[in-house]
């Protein structure tokens, strides 16, 4: 319940801003972490560099080994709102099992590169029932999207979200040489509108959607991407090298409405990527990878008035495959049983 604004910050460093927590140690102490964190009902906006952050001295680890990791626990933040940052909005790190859910992120990073909101080096994170909105980009910027599953982590869940209008796309960051990103699953969200054109100096690819570095066992499925027709030459998914190339990435069960033009994939050289069963309105796109089970054409799905509904008819209707670790029910609450329908809604 606080309102949290004018903090002038170091603009260059992610660890000062609204609300940062610090755990401090050293070699050989026994080591301490932060237990029942709760930030809810804030309202921080205005504030330099970053709205809530954390960082723990007992932070290391790898993908199969701890040498030095001891993660805060019962870390929750719920139901704040946060605006005009200069750069991430919320980023935590060195957590178990940490719940971010029922946020606004809106007009984020207006100062310096930075996606709204992220976790980092973390087991079993959820983002869900969260609306990221205008995350900005900066001449120069590496990120701007409105969410993003960085590296060090596992089995992060990002479910229920609605990201639109963020001048970069969501993206999955398995990070460089020893950073990972494992089993990150990506459902029942909705993607509207992201991805701008930068700046030609920037001499970077556009994209829809990023997977970048060291990624491994990623599922992205059931979700709803929506391209307009002024999202244009971009990669509607795109997955970068960054010390490595993803790895065994899946996609299924999703829809994608693309009204722009020249717009194609660019998968690189990742490897052991799948796509099934995801539907398809497009026009015309190059290097689509291939598909099992691809629905074309007419989806028959009403996107114009904000319900998604799906009409009576859509080629979508119980032609999706098999959902691991099923989810109980679809982005709008509806109970998931029988034949699974392509898309976020079961209805």
């Amino acid at each position: 319940n606080l309102k949290i604004h004018g903090v002038n910050g170091d603009i260059t460093n992610k660890n000062n801003g609204g609300i940062f927590l610090r755990v401090f140690g050293k070699s050989g102490e026994v080591p301490t972490f932060f237990d029942n964190l709760l930030v809810e009902n804030c309202h921080i906006h205005d504030v330099d560099r970053t709205g809530v952050s954390n960082y723990s001295y007992y932070d290391d680890r790898s993908l199969n080994a701890i040498d030095n990791w001891t993660p805060n626990t019962n870390y929750v933040v719920r139901k704040n709102t946060f605006e005009r940052t200069g750069a991430n909005a919320l980023i935590f790190r060195v957590a178990k099992s940490p719940l971010v859910e029922h946020n606004v992120f809106d007009h984020c990073a207006i100062k310096e590169s930075g996606n709204a909101f992220f976790n980092f080096n973390t087991d079993d994170a959820i983002m869900q029932y969260n609306e990221s909105r205008y995350t900005k980009y900066n001449v120069g910027d590496v990120d701007a999207g409105g969410i993003d599953s960085d590296y060090k982590t596992k089995n992060t869940i990002i479910q229920y979200n609605y990201i639109h209008d963020n001048d970069f796309g969501p993206l999955i960051t398995g990070g460089p040489n020893a950073g990972f990103n494992d089993n990150t699953i990506v459902r029942y969200n909705i993607f509207e509108n992201d991805g701008i054109t930068r700046n030609p100096s920037d001499n970077r690819i556009d994209w829809v959607f990023k997977i970048s570095g060291n990624t491994t066992n990623t599922y992205v499925h059931n979700n709803f991407f929506y391209i307009n027709d002024e999202k244009v030459n971009r990669a509607i998914i795109y997955h970068k090298k960054w010390g490595k190339y993803p790895k065994k990435t899946t996609y299924f069960n999703n829809v994608i409405i693309n009204k722009g033009t020249n717009n194609y994939y660019e998968l690189t050289n990742s490897t052991q990527n799948v796509f099934t069963n995801n539907g398809i309105e497009s026009t015309a796109v190059t290097n689509l990878p291939a598909q099992q089970n691809l629905v074309e054409g007419d989806l028959m799905i009403d996107w114009s008035n904000g319900n998604y509904t799906i009409q009576s008819g859509s080629p979508v209707i119980g032609a999706g495959t098999k959902i691991i670790n099923m989810p109980n029910k679809d982005y709008f609450g509806n109970s998931i049983s029988g034949a699974i329908n392509i898309g976020i809604s079961q209805k």
